[in-house]
């Protein structure tokens, strides 16, 4: 299901569905959001903000799967922002406010955190997870270690279970919200 294969019994569609947009070295346009903190809250920036952004490059093995000599070429890139009238009453409202404070501007974060279940282990126990501010939300994904770490024959966007059938969440040795979850996967118990 990971790599691509048109005599597959069980094919991956979105994938194949990939495939044949780029056959033939086919130029694609693509249009996207840029995750950022800063992008995730919902009051706008004020005026003369100077905001520098600086895109970096992924490795071509987390965006690439196969075998071959492939590369993806950026012919084209463009940023698009949008741009407000602000009613000059609020501008100068404003501007007297920046007089006796500073600006702040709260942002949700969001945090990726990578652990690695060694393959004979059943377990993992993770203390410290968080060490500041808790997370209003919380989402658990277990990958293929090569896939994650760059195997063009696995997807590192499919995620499974692994057999997971316990699952807790301690906040100063009390369970969170409720008791750790049984997980049973098989009975569709989840």
């Amino acid at each position: 299901m990971n790599i691509y294969d048109e005599d597959d019994k069980d094919p991956n569609e979105g994938f194949n569905k990939r495939v044949s947009l780029f056959k033939n070295s086919a130029t694609v346009d693509m249009m996207g959001r840029l995750h950022v903190d800063l992008f995730n809250q919902d009051r706008i920036l004020l005026n003369l903000v100077d905001l520098k952004i600086k895109l970096i490059r992924s490795k071509t093995e987390f965006c690439l799967m196969g075998d071959g000599d492939y590369k993806v070429v950026f012919d084209h890139i463009s940023l698009f922002v949008r741009k407000v009238r602000v009613n000059p009453g609020v501008l100068i409202g404003h501007a007297k406010a920046l007089e006796k404070a500073t600006t702040k501007y709260p942002i949700d974060r969001v945090v990726c955190k990578v652990f690695s279940i060694p393959q004979s282990s059943y377990s993992l126990i993770q203390d410290n997870v968080f060490s500041r501010q808790m997370p209003k939300r919380l989402v658990l994904a277990c990958v293929d270690n090569d896939a994650f770490n760059g195997n063009y024959k696995k997807s590192p966007f499919e995620f499974n279970y692994y057999y997971m059938n316990f699952l807790g969440v301690y906040v100063d040795g009390q369970p969170m919200l409720h008791q750790p979850l049984e997980l049973d996967f098989e009975k569709k118990l989840h």
